[in-house]
């Protein structure tokens, strides 16, 4: 041990020796500064917008949505006055009431059956244009409704020619019509001498006037009414100056209407919380309806925002409650067993269903595409959950495995789905939910009107939660 100390001196010695020497070494230094980790992020936002009865939650009320549309063809024949063809070189001539391929009646609407010592003829003419002042307002051809007597090779101007025009139509005693019409007045020409009536039933509805200026102007109006009879008059007439000039129409049509109305006016501006923009959910709730009864039906369209990264999404329906609550008179003969703290028949009868509300457009392009988010399922949107009750236990419900179909349903080729809002953004091939994407989800449900007094004071309740979780080294989807 002391040898060995003693060597060491040594060593230490020289060195300190060897010190006194001077040496110039090159050099270099590279300092990097600030090296650091920052976890990352994951952010869920929802909103939800809740739909009940054809009403729906809006700024913290119930307002109604009820709407009709067009069911079927155009039930008016020749709206567009296309038939008979004018061939006149003036490109106008006027038809007999009768005419084939005219389809309107026609009727003398001015008494006056002299001018001029002209005397009137007697079955009533529909004059027709094919654009002598201007192009009609659908087709080729339109209607002057202060007609003419003799037609384009006679001379005689001015003459009390106005007509009506009608067509008795087949309806539905209690169903709604829209009754659609195009309207010019002739150009130059006061209002006086352009004044249009729209009858129903030989009853006016309406009454359309206006000055002509330099060039014909169409502008397009129209009438609802409910159909009293199992045949109704559509009839337009000119009751302006009658002095064979004014009051053009064209592209008549006639559609019966599919009209959907809510059966709870009563709700109409009462209170609602289940629409809510984008938060982080702390007491707000998709559902909560207290009184609902065989025959109801709603909606919430809830968006899912994902930001700042990639993730797996999934719902989650669990803490089930779901039982008779009280028993009266009419449920206790429809379920003799019923007692409070029995499971209820609330939750399997109510049926739900899930689809992904994209729209037109396959994928989410922030609804600047028609359709999407709009609450209402169209054909090509995908459905995620068929209609059918909630597990009693609860259930999970993995949302990619909802995109992944889309992506393929809709023959997407971009498998990261990020497609910058074109098509099928959003959608990927493994179905994790792409960051930055607002994605729709409509959730519907339904209490089917066959359902009887077993539902009575039933009560079902469940928590429901949009879980997400990081995509990146997460193939396995784990939560």
């Amino acid at each position: 041990m002391k040898t060995i100390v003693k060597s060491l001196a040594i060593v230490i010695a020289v060195g300190a020796i060897a010190g006194y020497t001077t040496y110039s070494f090159f050099s270099d230094t590279e300092k990097s500064t600030g090296n650091t980790f920052a976890a990352g992020k994951i952010d869920l936002k929802v909103d939800s917008t809740a739909h009940y009865n054809n009403l729906v939650c809006d700024g913290g009320h119930w307002k109604d949505e009820s709407s009709c549309k067009p069911m079927g063809g155009n039930l008016i024949s020749n709206g567009s006055f296309e038939k008979p063809i004018v061939t006149d070189p003036q490109k106008w001539d006027i038809f007999a009431d009768g005419t084939t391929d005219l389809n309107w009646h026609v009727a003398w609407e001015s008494t006056d059956t002299t001018y001029q010592s002209r005397t009137r003829p007697t079955i009533a003419l529909l004059e027709l244009h094919h654009g002598v002042l201007g192009p009609a307002a659908d087709g080729d051809q339109s209607a002057e409704l202060d007609s003419d007597w003799f037609g384009p090779s006679d001379p005689l101007n001015g003459e009390p020619a106005s007509v009506n025009i009608f067509q008795n139509i087949t309806t539905e005693v209690g169903k709604k019509y829209r009754l659609t019409y195009a309207f010019s007045p002739r150009p130059n020409t006061d209002a006086s001498e352009n004044k249009l009536s729209v009858r129903i039933n030989g009853i006016e509805k309406d009454l359309v006037s206006s000055a002509g200026g330099g060039s014909i102007a169409w502008t397009d109006h129209q009438y609802e009414f409910t159909a009293t009879g199992t045949t109704t008059k559509i009839e337009f007439a000119d009751v302006g100056t009658p002095d064979s000039l004014g009051t053009f129409l064209d592209n008549v049509r006639l559609y019966k209407l599919d009209c959907t109305e809510t059966s709870t006016p009563e709700l109409i501006n009462t209170d609602c919380h289940e629409t809510w923009g984008p938060t982080d959910i702390g007491a707000e709730k998709f559902f909560n309806f207290t009184d609902i009864k065989p025959g109801d039906f709603g909606e919430d369209t809830v968006s899912l925002h994902v930001y700042d990264n990639d993730a797996w999404g999934r719902l989650v329906i669990k803490n089930i409650t779901d039982k008779d609550n009280t028993c009266v008179g009419p449920e206790i003969a429809a379920e003799p067993n019923c007692a409070p703290d029995h499971e209820g028949d609330l939750r399997k009868n109510l049926k739900f269903s899930v689809w992904l509300d994209e729209g037109q457009t396959p994928g989410f392009q922030g609804k600047t595409d028609p359709g999407e988010g709009d609450n209402i399922h169209q054909d090509n949107e995908p459905v995620l959950i068929t209609p059918g009750p909630i597990d009693a236990g609860g259930e999970t419900q993995n949302i990619w495995t909802g995109i992944a179909a889309a992506y393929s349903s809709h023959g997407c080729t971009v498998p990261s789905g990020h497609t910058n809002y074109g098509l099928c953004n959003g959608l990927s091939q493994d179905g994790h939910m792409v960051a930055s994407t607002n994605y729709y989800f409509g959730i519907g449900w339904d209490l089917p009107s066959t359902v009887g007094n077993e539902v009575q004071t039933d009560i079902f309740s469940s928590d429901m939660s949009f879980e997400v979780v990081q995509y990146r080294n997460n193939p396995s989807h784990q939560f």
